[in-house]
């Protein structure tokens, strides 16, 4: 769900009580003052990612876009007032600046934990950012691609202005309560964080799209088709199929669904395995859907982590005809120590249409 209606709706039901759920935004954490001034007695510094309950008036404090309808001040080139909290027992002020209404921080889970992965520019969707986590940005500089060192920094509605409008033609700019920068002059295709150093430089890269969607150069498989890539010595094949289940909640007794095998062939070992990528993928509905709309689709192929097994990156879309569309990005790393599971989906990140 889109998270600016989300917020919408938590406005809209809320109004009452003027409690609201806010995330803290700033890299380094915020600070809680007793009272509502830059120069009052700081009780906590609360970390990045802190959700809290914060008093505000909706309409008088705060638009449908997250906006601030007034502000009191401007603290660090951002637009804000001073707030009421409360967390857990912790009670003060902090200043609305540096954060957003509602919940904006994707959750460490099974995936999104030691890396992530983010698709840089405006977003209205909850931000799978760490700033615990080493950032590396894929770039495209020369024709050819690497893995360069890089700062995220999450720029937001507040601070916003005449120059952000994202092009002229595009009335909708302020939907977007914040843009994901980079100091990068390359082109940047994704952002990739993790717990552990990256070795920086060109990546072995067998196939990248830069277009994909319902058209482009996204490797979108119809059943019984496969597309392949060989790196190291090891020949990489993903192949799509139609699995039928027998089941009784079904009313024919069986049910169809879209699947994705990854075999891998080593040369040296003259040995094949096979990983079915499906479950990771969430892959749910019949092969007639996914045809339809072209989802998911393969859009990176190659070494990131330099272990010599290849990494690899889906895309994949609602699968709908109208508005409101959401769009999301699996990254697959390879782990040269487990020869049991050595492809494994690590991070995913979502981001949808912020109209409504």
């Amino acid at each position: 769900m889109k998270n600016v209606l989300s917020v919408f709706l938590l406005l809209f039901f809320s109004i009452s009580s003027n409690a609201f759920p806010f995330t803290i935004l700033a890299k380094s954490g915020l600070n809680v003052r007793k009272e509502g001034k830059m120069n009052s007695e700081r009780v906590t510094t609360l970390p990045f990612g802190t959700v809290v309950e914060a008093e505000i008036n909706y309409g008088t404090d705060i638009g449908y876009n997250c906006d601030y309808t007034h502000f009191s001040e401007i603290i660090e080139g951002k637009r804000g007032f001073w707030m009421k909290i409360t967390y857990g027992k912790i009670e003060g002020y902090i200043f609305s600046g540096f954060g957003l209404v509602g919940e904006w921080v994707v959750k460490s889970t099974g995936i999104n934990n030691a890396f992530r992965l983010i698709y840089p520019g405006p977003t209205c969707s909850t931000v799978s950012y760490d700033p615990q986590l080493h950032w590396y940005a894929l770039i495209k500089s020369d024709g050819k691609l690497a893995l360069k060192r890089s700062e995220v920094r999450l720029k937001l509605i507040h601070e916003f202005n005449e120059q952000d409008t994202l092009g002229a033609q595009n009335v909708f700019w302020k939907a977007y309560p914040l843009i994901i920068e980079t100091n990068q002059s390359d082109t940047v295709l994704y952002l990739i964080g993790s717990k552990t150093n990256l070795e920086e430089g060109e990546i072995p890269a067998q196939f990248i799209a830069y277009e994909y969607g319902y058209s482009g150069d996204g490797k979108f498989l119809f059943p019984e088709q496969s597309v392949g890539f060989g790196l190291g010595g090891i020949d990489y094949q993903f192949h799509a199929f139609e699995d039928v289940l027998l089941t009784k909640k079904a009313p024919e007794g069986f049910v169809k669904k879209y699947q994705i095998e990854l075999s891998t062939f080593s040369y040296s070992k003259s040995e094949t395995k096979k990983y079915n990528l499906s479950q990771e993928l969430e892959l749910e509905l019949p092969a007639q859907a996914h045809c339809r709309f072209k989802t998911p689709q393969l859009i990176f192929v190659g070494d990131l982590n330099k272990d010599g097994l290849s990494d690899f990156i889906y895309y994949s879309h609602t699968m709908t005809d109208g508005c409101g569309g959401c769009w999301e990005y699996h990254l697959f790393l390879s782990d040269i120590t487990n020869p049991d599971q050595p492809f494994k989906k690590v991070a995913n990140s979502i981001s949808c249409n912020c109209i409504t």
